[in-house]
């Protein structure tokens, strides 16, 4: 999707001060300690929703159509990228869409390591599902 990270900064500027080293961080006097933590964290990385995926499975039978009329007709193959012979859609046979991927589910997992990191007396006891609650 995005080649480097200057791309994803123009696509997505909220993160350009962060990406280009120019975000300054509140400076928080030392006799001050944080006693409760308000994270709003957009989801990790999704996999498409299944009306994108029903696209690109279309996008896959086009190709595939087209590459077989060209090979018929014996038109010129030299212009056609070799990964494009027999490629298909990864979300080929997926029955549903949205779901976080195992790319998102480490990005949110290095997300609540560095939280726990910059804030480690807010998170100074043991997790247990019956204390803290997950809410949607």
């Amino acid at each position: 999707m995005f080649s480097n990270i200057s791309q994803l900064c123009q696509e997505y500027g909220a993160v350009k001060d962060i990406a280009d080293n120019t975000f300054v961080p509140s400076n928080v006097p030392d006799v001050c300690s944080p006693i409760h933590l308000n994270l709003v964290a957009r989801h990790g990385t999704r996999s498409p929703t299944k009306k994108r995926m029903r696209e690109v499975d279309k996008l896959a039978t086009h190709l595939e159509l087209l590459l077989r009329d060209v090979k018929e007709q014996n038109l010129s193959l030299k212009k056609v990228p070799a990964w494009l012979w027999g490629w298909q859609s990864p979300w080929k046979g997926k029955v549903t869409g949205g779901e976080l991927t195992n790319v998102g589910e480490v990005e949110l997992y290095h997300l609540a390591i560095r939280i726990r990191e910059r804030f480690p007396d807010v998170f100074n006891e043991e997790y247990h599902p019956d204390i803290y609650i997950y809410i949607r």
